[in-house]
């Protein structure tokens, strides 16, 4: 009896398997599926639309513009109902697409298990009331990169672990002459000044905002940040050029020599060691971003990932291009082909892809801290005034209090 049970069981079994796999073949198939993305990503996801027809059978026509129109370009077709399947979503659109109804949310798709298994701060970032705007398919953060030959020279065998400490090690290396300042801030008008701050912010302790959304920034843990960065400049040791420094622009002093630390995203460590690039090539480290109050790090997330189109008549085959996106074998071949960063914890913990990058680790460590920028619909329009508030703070033209004041009455009008 009992072995008649296990048969009939696995005939059941058999048959509902079938049955799922039947329907999802006998549906509607598409004969293409197009895809809108910028051309960072294009060979990422060209690989994966190879991949998805050797195991589907089904082409994907991927629609290459520059990141700069990327935005406009995916919300003018699927708002004015042009037939697209997939596109890329940046770090800070979920909010905006979801409510546009531009991403059609895709969280009934994906297990628990399956999003446990992407840094969990990616995840956040696409989830919007509790619904995923798509999912996570590259990650980025910002690090600290430092000069290890400025710290040595300066009687240090370690990265700081803590602000305090980075700022000891600052004035060091500045009043022995080593270099001109300890570091330089991402400070120009643009969005690299709102993931500087937020790195800050997040070390420090502090939150953008609180569970139900109410900003929470003007906190004492945000004054203290940036604060730091204002008053590295009066007392010496940070660059006052700062004001005028955009995320890749700061790194040309780090690369000439003339600061021992700055805050960058991943691609800096291969870039600042190439001495086609650098002159301090072969001495560039990378360490988890210092912390303060208590904080062990504290980050910001970057990257971006897919989006389902309300305009796809195929959700389901969309789907299945998304879940390829993030499985191992793509994961991997992006980071070894395309320096792409992963989302999918695993690559990341592979013991011989450690032992030939061990700056990987450091990487991953951090990714498990880092937070996303703030949810906001009309983000792009909240963040140029956000912006110019905090460069101003660091011009010195507004005090610290002014700054986060003015930015905090800005922002709740979102």
């Amino acid at each position: 009896m009992k072995k008649t049970l296990i048969c009939l069981a696995l005939v059941v079994a058999l048959l509902a398997s079938q049955c799922c796999m039947v329907a999802f073949a006998e549906g509607e198939k598409p004969e293409t599926l197009i895809l809108v993305t910028d051309n960072g990503c294009l060979a990422q996801y060209e690989m994966v639309a190879d991949k998805f027809y050797e195991k589907y059978g089904i082409d994907v026509e991927i629609i290459d513009v520059a990141y700069d129109n990327m935005h406009d370009k995916i919300t003018t077709m699927v708002l004015g109902g042009t037939q697209i399947d997939l596109f890329s979503v940046d770090t800070i659109w979920p909010a905006e697409f979801l409510s546009a109804k531009i991403a059609q949310p895709v969280t009934q798709y994906f297990s628990q298990e399956e999003l446990d298994a992407l840094f969990p701060g990616y995840v956040e970032e696409f989830t919007i009331n509790g619904e995923l705007a798509g999912v996570p398919t590259l990650t980025n953060s910002k690090w600290l990169f430092y000069n290890k030959a400025y710290l040595e020279q300066a009687g240090y065998d370690h990265a700081p672990t803590t602000w305090d400490e980075l700022a000891e090690m600052s004035k060091a290396v500045v009043d022995k002459g080593i270099c001109k300042y300890g570091i330089a801030w991402s400070g120009l008008q643009a969005e690299g000044v709102v993931c500087e701050f937020g790195v800050l912010l997040d070390s420090f302790g502090g939150a953008w905002q609180d569970a139900d959304g109410k900003w929470t920034f003007n906190s004492e843990e945000g004054k203290q940040a940036l604060d730091f960065m204002v008053e590295g400049a009066k007392q010496g040791w940070a660059d006052p050029a700062s004001s005028t420094y955009s995320d890749r622009v700061v790194l040309d002093p780090f690369m000439a020599g003339d600061i021992a630390f700055v805050l960058c995203w991943s691609y800096a460590y291969g870039f600042c060691n190439d001495p086609d690039n650098s002159t301090i090539a072969g001495n560039v480290d990378i360490a988890l971003v210092p912390g303060a109050n208590g904080t062990k790090t504290g980050s910001v997330t970057g990257g971006g990932g897919l989006g389902v189109s309300y305009t796809t008549k195929y959700p389901e085959h969309a789907v299945e291009f998304l879940k390829l996106a993030v499985s191992y074998d793509i994961q991997k071949d992006a980071l070894e082909s395309y320096s792409n960063m992963p989302v999918l914890k695993s690559v990341l913990a592979d013991e011989e892809l450690l032992k030939a990058n061990p700056e990987f680790a450091v990487m991953a460590d951090e990714y498990n801290y880092s937070t996303k920028r703030p949810t906001v619909t009309a983000y792009s329009e909240w963040s140029a005034q956000f912006q110019s508030y905090l460069n101003q703070a660091l011009a010195g033209t507004m005090s610290v209090d002014e700054a986060l004041k003015a930015a905090e009455e800005w922002s709740a009008k979102f």
